[in-house]
């Protein structure tokens, strides 16, 4: 009996199911992964956009309309969980001159991770010059973090040739100036504007009038019909390439702004041009 209980008594087989290796593992990391995560909170790595209804469009992309000296702003809203240190909306390609203003509201939502539940007020910001015009809109894009496979908010921006929003000192005489031409010209354009003295900061005035061109047409002929240079008419269609076409036919139905000569003193007299 003596010998039996100074002895160390081996401990009793622990019987149960038997689990596979690896398994334990597998249980612990499941539950420190979803012990680190935000609770309760959405997981928003991918951008949710919401618009702010600033733009319109047909086909179900948004689009701004604009014009040169025109200040045009698109506004979307991104919704996101980004780590630490990572960008959170980019626009990868802008027209020359354009900016994205980003204000952002952040709350951390994973304390060891420092992940943060963010709201970024995304905005773009352009002011178009009159070689921006073009016949197709631009079409631009905001996307998320780098290197995620997320969707993009898509938009566009329409720049009208033969159009300018009306800036801070400018009057139909400063705007006439720019192209060498005579205010007269630039108010028969816009027969709206009752009074020339009177402009509204940001109101959109047409340049010259829109002419679709006829078979025969040249550049030359055009420049001689109006009144005007070739160089001009070339300077106010940007959307069209002269390095293609000039000095032959256009193709007819192609839609020129022009700026006639309005002013007969002006004018170099040709035969068979009456006005």
């Amino acid at each position: 009996m003596g010998g039996e209980e100074g002895r160390t008594r081996r401990p009793e087989p622990v019987t149960g199911r038997s689990v596979p290796a690896g398994t334990w593992g597998i249980l612990l990391c499941t539950a420190l992964c979803l012990s680190l995560g935000p609770a309760g909170a959405e997981d928003w790595r991918c951008p949710v956009w919401q618009t702010t209804g600033v733009a319109n469009g047909d086909t179900g992309t948004p689009t701004v309309e604009s014009a040169a000296g025109c200040d045009t702003r698109y506004t979307v809203i991104a919704k996101l969980t980004v780590a630490p240190d990572m960008e959170q909306v980019i626009m990868p390609v802008k027209p020359p001159g354009a900016s994205v203003e980003l204000v952002t509201t952040s709350t951390i939502v994973g304390q060891l991770t420092g992940e943060k539940k963010t709201e970024v007020l995304a905005t773009f910001a352009w002011r178009p010059q009159l070689a921006d015009a073009r016949a197709q809109a631009y079409a631009l894009h905001f996307e998320g973090p780098a290197n995620m496979n997320c969707t993009i908010h898509q938009f566009r921006v329409n720049v009208e040739k033969c159009r300018y929003c009306i800036q801070e000192r400018d009057s139909f005489h400063t705007i006439a100036a720019e192209f060498n031409s005579h205010w007269s010209q630039i108010w028969s354009s816009n027969p709206e504007i009752r009074s020339p003295d009177y402009l509204t900061l940001g109101t959109k005035v047409m340049l010259g009038n829109m002419f679709r061109t006829r078979f025969g047409d040249t550049w030359k002929s055009l420049a001689v019909r109006f009144g005007t240079v070739v160089g001009m008419i070339e300077r106010l269609n940007p959307d069209i390439d002269f390095t293609e076409i000039l000095g032959s036919d256009i193709p007819a139905g192609t839609m020129v702004c022009i700026m006639p000569e309005t002013c007969p003193t002006r004018r170099t007299s040709f035969p068979g041009i009456t006005w």
